[in-house]
C-alpha cells in the first residue's frame, strides 16, 4: 500500500510541474486542421488521446477517459500540442 500512495504523490508532484504548460481546466480541445503528420506515425496512447479528443473534446472529459494515470495523459497531452495535433481554446 505504502508503494502505491508513494507513486501517487510522485505524480501529482509532476502533474504540478506540467500545469503551468497545461490548458486551464473547462479548456476545450481540438484537432488541428489540417493535421501536421500522419496519424499512423503515433503511440498507441497518443492514438487514443487524440480519439478522445475528437469525442469529447473538453480536458477534464479526456483525462478522465484515458486509460491510463492522469500524468500519462497530461505527458500525452502536452507531446501531441506540441507536435501540432491538439490545440485549444
Amino acid at each position: 500500500t505504502m508503494s502505491l500512495v508513494l507513486e501517487g504523490v510522485r505524480q501529482l508532484d509532476e502533474i504540478r510541474i506540467l500545469e503551468p504548460k497545461l490548458p486551464r481546466r473547462g479548456a476545450h480541445l481540438h484537432a488541428a486542421e489540417p493535421l501536421p503528420g500522419n496519424l499512423r506515425d503515433l503511440a498507441t496512447e497518443e492514438i487514443q488521446l487524440f480519439q478522445l479528443v475528437l469525442h469529447h473534446g473538453l480536458l477534464e472529459a479526456v483525462i478522465d477517459n484515458f486509460p491510463g494515470s492522469d500524468f500519462e495523459a497530461y505527458t500525452c497531452l502536452l507531446d501531441l500540442m506540441r507536435r501540432g495535433f491538439v490545440t485549444f481554446g
